[in-house]
């Protein structure tokens, strides 16, 4: 019972105890720096735009993993392909 009140008067005097300002602006102005420079977005330009050769290709290399991934067996190649256009263009965000 004593250990039991010795830490809730310590924890009573943690949260009651204010920490310096100093302390807070130093720790405000960083936080705001490095949300700053991490929330930058790319431009435009910056961005590679992906053709519509490079787009077929990449579908055509996901559907022919899907089709060893199921064990090479023959009939759903239809199936593979749209499965494989859908998780590509989700992943560049082509819609």
């Amino acid at each position: 019972m004593m250990v039991f009140k010795r830490a809730m008067d310590s924890m009573k005097k943690r949260i009651s105890t204010p920490a310096p300002a100093s302390n807070l602006s130093a720790k405000r102005t960083s936080s705001k720096k490095s949300v700053g420079s991490a929330g930058k977005k790319p431009t435009g330009s910056a961005k590679k735009k992906i053709t519509e050769a490079d787009l077929y290709a990449m579908i055509q290399k996901q559907a022919y993993a899907l089709y060893l991934k199921r064990g090479s067996c023959h009939g759903d190649d239809q199936a593979d392909w749209y499965r494989a256009e859908q998780m590509v263009r989700t992943k560049y965000k082509i819609y």
